[in-house]
């Protein structure tokens, strides 16, 4: 029982009043109190008439003609609600009383008294402690919980993340029992306190205060750690993409302003942004390139493209967390396919005037009527190591070329004819122009003989088509013996890419097996 302070008046002697207090509710700031006030008499113990009146607190009560004896009266007995401050076991109140009793031999007696304070309260540390903060997401609301220790308190929450941190407003729960608050969405922004990481762990602090200011704090600020995790929803975008034809391997093509496979590039370029405090580390090509470059941001010129058709890139990034951002491709670029110019046949022939009649025939690939083509004639002695002589004038494909050049009968001549487009790939074919025609010619020196031309050099000379109805011997075999002395015939598996094949001796004739 509580202890209590009362004030007479009146005759001691002919009464006297005691309170007692039970606690109905021992927790927050607003209690129950059960008040409990008894008068008794001290100077007879037959009955006599008496009357009382009692109130305070919101409650009253009062009787008037009842019978009191020796073992006295109880004149009050409510539950009362009193307001404890936090942290103490007494509370102040303003309950009065009084009661009379009609005694035969000294007169009506009376005593009264009021009750200011009570004492000996249950005293409330007003300590309150978190009991769970469970884990979240960046952009997710909170959930921390703990148990009121009064339904009057007032809480507020603090997150603190490196150099973040962010308060709550103050609220009342209201209540005593287990409660969990998830008024408090973490913001996105946090996460920029971990560049390079996809979660952290982050601290909650709980503050109580017996009063609305926030201004009375109750008992010791609680902590409590917690994981909180970015969302998959969050990460690097590319903000910007380009693709241009570099064509600086090749000045035609360059001028061209076209991308030609076998000569173009492509100069990729492209920017992009973190998400919350990250920083882009690479770039992923995809496509017409397959390349990772490890930049902030992307200026990427390629190899050169071997191959025709539409080409595109497609592009990601990865920031410092490891984010890949969503892919971008940008706009194709059609590459022209291109052919090296060829020389299908290349002829030389005499006129009957003794000057040299050529004709060549060849092609080159126009590349969407961008390529050009020129083909040089060059001449020179055969036989000679002499330096070729340019012919003034080109030729044109399929169109014979009468030569000014005066030729010797006696000498053989070779013509080349260089063909060469504006890319400035080339090719080149040569062409035998014999002496004049004759049946046999004897060298005069006698060393030499020349059948169907005149014998330049000592031995013998053939520049005409040749029958042959007997047999041909070289040296001691014959010409088939010969050929078979240096003809080897390999089987498949011993050719593979190897040239000479595998196993091969050098100066014979080989042939794969089928």
């Amino acid at each position: 029982m509580a202890s209590h302070n009362l004030s007479y008046s009146g005759s001691t002697g002919v009464l006297e009043a005691s309170a007692t207090v039970s606690e109905q509710t021992t927790t927050g700031t607003t209690r129950v109190l059960y008040l409990n006030v008894f008068v008794k008499p001290i100077d007879y113990s037959g009955a006599r008439t008496f009357g009382y009146n009692a109130s305070g607190c919101g409650e009253s009560q009062s009787e008037n003609n009842k019978s009191i004896d020796g073992s006295g009266y109880t004149i009050f007995s409510k539950a009362i609600t009193v307001n404890v401050p936090y942290g103490s076991t007494s509370a102040s109140i303003d309950f009065n009383f009084s009661a009379t009793v009609v005694s035969p031999s000294a007169g009506n007696k009376s005593i009264s008294g009021t009750i200011t304070k009570i004492t000996g309260l249950t005293l409330q540390q007003g300590s309150t402690s978190i009991s769970a903060a469970r884990d979240t997401s960046f952009g997710s609301a909170c959930s921390v919980s703990w148990t009121p220790s009064s339904s009057s308190n007032y809480n507020k929450l603090k997150f603190t993340l490196g150099s973040w941190s962010a308060e709550t407003g103050l609220f009342c729960p209201g209540i005593t029992s287990s409660y969990t608050y998830t008024g408090y969405t973490i913001p996105l922004n946090a996460a920029s306190q971990i560049p390079n990481a996809e979660s952290a762990t982050m601290t909650v602090t709980l503050y109580t205060y017996s009063n609305s200011s926030g201004t009375s704090q109750v008992g010791s600020a609680s902590s409590m750690s917690f994981t909180v995790t970015l969302p998959a929803s969050v990460k690097p975008s590319i903000t910007a993409k380009s693709i241009s034809i570099d064509n600086s391997a090749n000045a035609a093509v360059n001028s061209w302003g076209i991308a030609v496979a076998g000569f173009s590039k492509l100069h990729v370029t492209a920017t992009a942004s973190g998400s919350y405090g990250s920083t882009i580390s690479r770039f992923v090509l995809e496509g017409a390139y397959e390349e990772a470059i490890t930049a902030s941001s992307l200026d990427y010129v390629g190899k050169i493209i071997q191959s025709s058709g539409s080409k595109s890139v497609t592009i990601y990034c990865v920031d410092s967390r490891g984010r890949k951002s969503a892919s971008v491709t940008t706009s194709s670029v059609t590459f022209i396919s291109y052919t090296a110019p060829s020389i299908s046949q290349f002829t030389a022939e005499r006129n009957a005037s003794g000057y040299a009649c050529l004709k060549v025939i060849f092609s080159y690939d126009s590349v969407s009527n961008k390529n050009g083509a020129s083909a040089v004639l060059w001449y020179r002695q055969s036989g000679s190591n002499a330096a070729w002589v340019q012919y003034p004038t080109g030729m044109s494909s399929n169109v014979t070329l009468t030569t000014n050049i005066l030729l010797s009968d006696e000498v053989s001549y070779n013509f080349k004819v260089v063909l060469t487009d504006s890319i400035g790939s080339s090719t080149e074919k040569i062409a035998f122009l014999s002496t004049a025609k004759v049946l046999l010619d004897f060298k005069k020196d006698g060393d030499g003989l020349g059948i169907g031309k005149i014998c330049e050099n000592p031995g013998l000379e053939v520049s005409m088509d040749a029958t042959f109805f007997g047999g041909i011997k070289i040296g001691e075999k014959s010409l088939e013996q010969y050929i078979q002395s240096v003809m080897k015939i390999l089987p498949s598996d011993m050719y593979g890419t190897s040239d000479p094949p595998t196993g091969a001796v050098i100066g014979q004739i080989y042939f794969k097996k089928l």
